[in-house]
C-alpha cells in the first residue's frame, strides 16, 4: 500500500510510511507544546481529559473492542507483546497468580476449556461450597475447579459441571468419572 503523503511505500496495514508516521508525531507534538504554553498545561490537559470522557461516555465500549479486533488481525503481535511484558516484569504473573488465587483458577480453567465462566459465578460456586474442596472437603485457599464429568469425557464447561477442587483431589481425579475415582477415594493428606 502506498503512502498517503509520499510516494513511499505503507507497511502493516497502515495508510503512511514510517518517515511520515514519525513527522506527523513530531508535529502533533510540537502543536501541543506551542498550545501548552500559550494557554497553561493544566488548562490543556483538563481539554483532553474532558474529550476523552465525552467520547467514553459516548462509546463505553470502542476502545475494548478496536483493541479486540487488532488483537484477532494481529495474534503474532499479541505474542510477541505478551512476551516482551513477561521478559521485562519476571515473577509479576507468580505474584498476581500468588494474590488472586481464585481469579487465577478461574482464569486458566476459561482458558484450558475454551468458554468463559464469570467471576461472579465462580465466587457464587465457591461461597455454595464453603470454599472447601468439594471431594475432600478441606477448607484452603489452593483451590481450582474441577469438572465433575471431564472435558475429555464429554462434559461441558458449564457452572452445572463446575465444583471447586484442592490440587491434590483434582489431580488424583484426574479425567476419571465420579463413580469410578470415589471408589477408590481415599482421602488427601494435603
Amino acid at each position: 500500500m502506498k503512502c498517503r503523503r509520499c510516494p513511499a511505500e505503507a507497511t502493516c496495514g497502515r495508510t503512511t510510511c514510517d518517515k511520515c508516521s514519525e513527522y506527523m508525531r513530531q508535529q502533533r507534538a510540537a502543536s501541543k507544546e506551542r498550545r501548552m504554553a500559550r494557554l497553561g498545561a493544566d488548562v490543556v490537559r483538563e481539554e483532553w481529559a474532558a474529550i476523552k470522557r465525552a467520547e467514553r461516555e459516548r462509546r463505553p465500549f470502542a476502545a475494548a473492542e478496536a483493541q479486540s479486533r487488532y488483537r484477532e488481525r494481529h495474534p503474532e503481535r499479541e505474542r510477541a507483546s505478551a512476551r516482551r511484558w513477561r521478559e521485562r516484569n519476571p515473577g509479576r504473573n507468580a505474584e498476581w497468580s500468588a494474590q488472586n488465587p481464585f481469579l487465577f483458577a478461574l482464569y486458566n480453567a476459561n482458558r484450558r476449556a475454551g468458554g468463559e465462566i464469570g467471576y461472579e459465578e465462580w465466587l457464587a460456586t465457591l461461597e455454595r461450597f464453603g470454599y472447601r474442596c468439594a471431594y475432600c472437603l478441606r477448607k484452603t485457599t489452593d483451590i481450582g475447579m474441577d469438572h465433575f464429568r471431564p472435558l475429555s469425557r464429554g462434559g461441558p464447561h458449564e457452572l452445572d459441571n463446575i465444583v471447586p477442587a484442592c490440587k491434590s483431589c483434582n489431580s488424583r481425579k484426574s479425567d476419571s468419572l465420579i463413580h469410578v475415582w470415589a471408589r477408590k477415594l481415599v482421602p488427601c493428606s494435603g
